[in-house]
């Protein structure tokens, strides 16, 4: 209805000036709300869940490392062993 009216970009500008009002209200709304329990339980789980990913992080870099170490040891032939153990083993 409003471009029956005015031209196409006083129409803009009218429906931008009515958004800007409907924004300032919700705005003013939410303002002084805090947060709820719910909310803050929320936050709390999060943060120990990335904690704990962080903690797994570490665990998951050493397993393939802890596996090399493991594998190496097992494929000694005799020559990569030192002397003393060639001869008593």
């Amino acid at each position: 209805m409003l471009r029956w009216y005015v031209q196409p970009i006083n129409a803009t500008l009218v429906l931008l000036g009515i958004n800007t009002v409907v924004l300032a209200v919700f705005v003013a709304l939410a303002a002084p709300s805090s947060p709820g329990y719910a909310e803050r339980e929320a936050l709390r789980i999060r943060q120990q869940a990335i904690q704990e990913a962080r903690g797994s992080f570490a665990v998951t870099a050493l397993v393939p490392l802890a596996g090399t170490v493991l594998r190496s040891r097992r494929g000694t032939n005799s020559r990569q062993l030192p002397l003393w153990r060639r001869l008593t083993g």
